[in-house]
This record gives C-alpha cells, structure tokens and sequence, in this order.
C-alpha cells in the first residue's frame, strides 16, 4: 500500500476562526464645502476686486435643466461684465467709456451669437462632463493665481 505523502498544510494545527474583527481605517474624506471655503477667504485676502467678481459668478449656477450652452452664455455674459466693470475702474474719459462699452457690447452681442448658433446645431453633451470640466480648467487656473501671490507674500516677510 502507497503512503499518503504528506504536505505542508498538514503540519498546521487547526485553530477556530477569531470572533475579532480587523480594525478598519477611517479616511478623512475632504469635503467640498471646506474646500471652498478656503479658496473664498483666499480671495478675499488675495485681492478684493477679484473676490467682488468670483462672488458674481456664485449667483450664476447650473440647473438641472440647463445645457451646456447655458453655461457658455452665463460665461460670456460674467466675463464681459468683468470687463466693462475694469473700463469703468480705470478708464477716466466719459467719451473713451462710452466708446468701450459700445465696442465690449457688440463683441459680447457677436460671441452670444455665436453660442445660439452652436445651440441650434442640437449636440447632446453631458452638463456634468461640462462643469468638471470647467472646474478643472478654473482649478489649475486658480492653483497658479494663487501660487503667484503667496510667493509674493513670503518675499514680502
């Protein structure tokens, strides 16, 4: 008769299971709001004519029924408002504002144009791709914003 040939498995006592649970880690998940937070008061040490214009985009948000051509648009329409109220800031000849805000009026009014047209084309396009898109675009930005004047902060000190 063949021996059972024995295998290392064999040579271990067996043990009941332990009615100890392994301890799990807990991430600290951050959470959007904080982060937020942060970039506000940034902007408002940073430079205030910059948090007045970062609060007007806040009133501007998606809605649920919105498509992405609504973001354009909202885009376009803060950004030209950015720029008429730097027209207005530094430029101190009546006629000279005048005149800009002619010309920041019909470049507003042809890129707008340009949005309709787009809108008409139909194209299906995820409003959610969009935003993170665009938050990811206004992060990086931001990220450099403010990299900039914390050098200029610590050369300062």
């Amino acid at each position: 008769m063949e021996e059972k040939k024995q295998h290392l498995w064999d040579t271990f006592k067996e043990k009941p299971a332990s009615g100890i649970q392994p301890s799990s880690e807990q991430l600290d998940i951050p959470k959007m709001g904080n982060l937020i937070d942060t970039e506000v008061e940034l902007y408002r040490h940073h430079d205030i004519n910059q948090y007045y214009q970062y609060k007007k985009g806040t009133v501007h948000k998606v809605i649920g029924d919105d498509d992405y051509t609504q973001v354009l648009y909202r885009t376009i329409k803060l950004i030209f408002q950015c720029v008429r109220d730097q027209v207005d800031r530094e430029v101190e000849s009546i006629d000279e504002k005048q005149e800009l805000q002619i010309r920041i009026s019909k470049t507003e009014a042809a890129m707008l144009s340009l949005v309709e047209i787009l809108k008409s084309f139909d194209f299906s396009v995820d409003n959610n791709s969009v935003i993170a898109i665009m938050h990811g675009y206004i992060h990086e930005s931001v990220r450099i914003l403010f990299t900039e004047y914390e050098t200029r902060q610590n050369t300062k000190h």
